[in-house]
């Protein structure tokens, strides 16, 4: 018994060491590009409470300050920017001129729809 259990456990070592030694290699292939980057909550935030667009973001970086520093909005207060649509605010299809795209807040015409008038 005592054999059979060394060597299990010796395959499953060499299993396990083989798939470690196969994972890749951890190293970056290379340095961020610009645009790698994305926008963080706050801006997201700024984009739907003030309509401000976020800024390019350029090459990925690290935070600035530790974790766990309050300064960025919670998920709840971006979701909480999100306009709730008002019933009957939305254009219908026909009243936007034939071939233009725009967005239907409608329940039944959520989305981007093509004008038809």
């Amino acid at each position: 018994m005592k054999i059979f259990l060394a060597v299990v456990l010796s395959a499953m070592f060499m299993a396990f060491m083989c798939g470690t030694g196969m994972a890749g290699d951890i190293n970056p292939p290379g340095l961020p590009e610009d645009g790698s980057g994305m926008p963080t909550l706050l801006d997201i935030y700024n984009y739907l409470a003030q309509g401000t667009p976020a800024p390019t973001p350029g090459a990925f970086k690290e935070p600035d300050s530790e974790k766990g520093i309050g300064t960025m909005k919670t998920i709840t207060e971006v979701y909480e920017a999100i306009p709730t649509p008002v019933p009957g605010s939305s254009a219908e299809v026909t009243d936007v001129t034939q071939g233009k795209k725009f967005f239907s807040t409608e329940s039944g015409s959520w989305g981007v729809q093509t004008g038809t008038w």
